[in-house]
């Protein structure tokens, strides 16, 4: 309204543009209200209606004129489309001129003057108004067309090289890596044959790799003989199984043997029974099952064992002992087998300790008295876990043999305690007796260790000893003649039976028996049949009157 009579009140003005707007919203909402702001205007105090701010005339004219905003929109979208890309082209093309000037920047340190030339050349493509660039480019250029520089630059950078790899190589060395310190060596003699550290090195190298290679190969042999002899390891054990399996019937068949022999009931006075020759042949036939079964089978130590104690009982002590030492050797250490050779010892020792006194081979009672000792040691000493009968078993023979008579039978009471009181404890409590001349206690005892053993020979030769010092000489003589029966036919020791019958049948005044027994022992005796034979001859040139 201004535009067409400026002289119109802006007032005035405002209350007609109000009260003509389109929206509704924005008219006067009553006719009193539009009334109330005329009355306002005539009366010169301010108008609740205001005029149009900027932003709302722009609307408005915005809103009149849609095409024209349409395209205004779409001209600035365009510039500010292009103004995007144009920025985006320029920053791709900054960080290009970044790499390559970086690129360029590392082949001139590297002294690489022509590559650096060429990474300025890409840079001055992008802007070829750069500076910095074209300058770098000169420097470059100037670099690149001096030959005696580019020599010299060549020689630094090889002695420097051939440095680094000589500090590299000797890290390799002292690391023990000498395929790897060799590698480098040979890059270094490459560079430069005549190097006299890298010649040393390579050498020394050379040599370290040559003896690792000898220890690889020494090693690796080892091994493969290590596999060799584990494989026949299991061979040998597989042969030892099979070997035992088909020994074991021969060996539980002497078992059989053996405890029918042990069964046996001998002969008594009215002949009822068996004789002491069925006994001993359970045994010699329990032994040549035994013998059967070592050939299929040599270390068998339970059958070298049993062969042992079967022996013994048939009065083969020394054959005994033998067995008795090759199933130690098997048996890693059996405090048994040790107690039972030291058992076989110091029967012999009883042989010949209470031999007549003119033909006593002392020598051979002391062999056995020391061999006996060094059984019962080994099973004193063994380190495998003893029980108390075993202790004090080996206990009283060792101190039996050093003379401690009291000490060992104090020592054998422990084994008795242990509620075993075998033939063991019976035979050395009896030997115990004999040596302090108690001939009644040693006969009981005897006596006990026969009802257990029947053919143990070397009971039956000591109770007939005893008998003879109790003046009991016609039972003396019974015992006797039962132990000439249980002595081997050959043994080294067979012929002191018969000197002991002799001297029974001699005390009796029975001459021609004394002496045919005289006779027999002195063809077995060695080299005691000199003493043997000086008896005999005494005894025919003063025999004992007949009674």
């Amino acid at each position: 309204m201004r535009k067409l009579n400026p002289r119109i009140h802006t007032d005035v003005e405002t209350i007609c543009l109000k009260a003509l707007d389109k929206d509704r919203d924005r008219r006067y909402g009553t006719a009193k209200e539009f009334a109330d702001d005329l009355e306002q205007y005539l009366k010169g105090e301010p108008i609740s209606a205001r005029p149009l701010s900027t932003h709302e005339k722009a609307w408005k004219e915005i809103r009149r004129r849609p095409l024209h905003l349409a395209v205004a929109m779409a001209a600035v979208a365009a510039v500010a489309l292009i103004s995007i890309l144009l920025l985006a082209q320029h920053l791709r093309t900054q960080a290009k001129i970044e790499d390559f000037a970086r690129e360029a920047h590392d082949a001139y340190a590297a002294g690489r003057y022509d590559q650096a030339k060429t990474w300025w050349d890409k840079v001055l493509t992008l802007n070829p108004e750069d500076k910095v660039a074209l300058e770098e480019w000169r420097r470059a250029d100037e670099k690149a067309e001096d030959p005696v520089r580019l020599l010299r630059e060549q020689r630094d950078l090889q002695r420097r090289l051939i440095k680094a790899n000589h500090q590299e190589a000797e890290a390799f060395v002292k690391a023990g890596k000498y395929q790897r310190a060799l590698g480098i060596t040979l890059q270094i003699l490459a560079l430069d044959p005549n190097d006299p550290e890298a010649q040393k090195r390579k050498q020394y190298c050379e040599t370290q790799l040559a003896e690792e290679e000898l220890k690889i190969e020494s090693s690796l042999a080892e091994k493969d003989q290590k596999l060799l002899e584990q494989r026949e390891q299991e061979n040998e054990l597989r042969r030892q199984r099979l070997s035992r399996i088909n020994a074991f019937p021969e060996y539980h068949r002497a078992r059989q043997l053996a405890e029918d022999a042990a069964r046996t009931r001998l002969q008594d006075e009215a002949g009822t029974g068996f004789t002491i020759a069925d006994v001993q042949e359970k045994y010699q036939e329990a032994k040549r099952a035994l013998t059967a079964a070592l050939e299929k089978d040599r270390t068998y130590a339970e059958a070298l064992y049993f062969r042992g104690q079967v022996r013994h009982r048939l009065g083969e002590f020394d054959f005994a002992e033998v067995d008795f030492k090759e199933a130690w050797d098997y048996s890693s250490d059996s405090i048994p087998v040790a107690l039972a050779a030291a058992l076989s010892q110091l029967s012999i020792a009883v042989l010949h300790q209470h031999a007549a006194v003119e033909v006593r081979d002392a020598a051979a009672r002391d062999e056995a008295l020391r061999r006996m000792e060094a059984w019962a040691q080994r099973a004193e000493k063994t380190p495998k876990a003893q029980s108390a009968f075993e202790h004090w078993s080996a206990r009283t023979l060792i101190e039996f043999k050093e003379g401690r008579y009291p000490a060992a039978k104090q020592s054998l009471g422990y084994v008795k305690h242990e509620g075993r009181a075998n033939y063991f404890y019976h035979f050395m409590n009896a030997c115990i007796h004999a040596q302090l001349n108690d001939w009644r206690a040693a006969q009981q005892d005897l006596t006990s260790a026969l009802e257990l053993e029947p053919t143990a020979l070397e009971a039956r030769y000591l109770r007939a000893i005893v008998r003879s010092h109790t003046e009991d000489l016609t039972n003396a003589l019974s015992d006797a003649r039962r132990a000439v029966e249980i002595a081997p036919a050959r043994s080294p020791f067979t012929w002191v039976v018969y000197v002991l019958r002799g001297n029974i049948h001699h005390e009796l005044r029975e001459t021609d028996a004394a002496l045919a027994d005289l006779q027999k022992a002195g063809g077995l005796a060695g080299p005691m049949a000199g003493p043997v034979n000086v008896l005999r001859n005494r005894w025919i040139r003063a025999p004992r009157p007949e009674k």
